[in-house]
């Protein structure tokens, strides 16, 4: 019989990787599933680069046998006359100190979690 490997995602090249014997299908017209990017304009944007980032040894010598585009972001937002970077939470210095406090107390202070029994209802209850 055959195999067959669905997807040609990080897990399925990995699959593919590890045996070429099989068949691999894909539904996109590229491989690399979340790792991939795509072009708006002239804007380019990447679907997960985070998984780009990998330190395990036999996907790092996956990786480093392709082509390879590198993009080093600068995640940023325009707010208050400011540009913030991301994540906000972690790169308050840009602003006053009044608006730093104001910010966390709200942090602590906003309603609807005061039920929650662990962390995941706690990032749930918003919703």
């Amino acid at each position: 019989m055959k195999k067959i490997i669905l997807g040609a995602g990080i897990a399925g090249l990995g699959a593919y990787y590890a045996d070429n014997s099989a068949d691999i299908y894909e539904a996109s017209s590229q491989a690399g599933g979340i790792c991939r990017g795509f072009w708006i304009n002239d804007f380019y944007f990447d679907q997960a680069v985070h998984l780009s980032f990998a330190k395990d040894k036999t996907v790092r010598e996956l990786f480093d046998k392709t082509d390879q585009f590198y993009h080093h972001p600068f995640p940023c937002s325009w707010y208050n006359e400011t540009w913030l970077r991301h994540p906000a939470q972690n790169n308050l210095f840009a602003f006053p100190i009044q608006f730093k406090i104001n910010t966390v107390k709200g942090f602590i202070e906003r309603k609807g979690r005061e039920n929650a029994y662990n962390f995941k209802e706690w990032l749930t209850a918003p919703f």
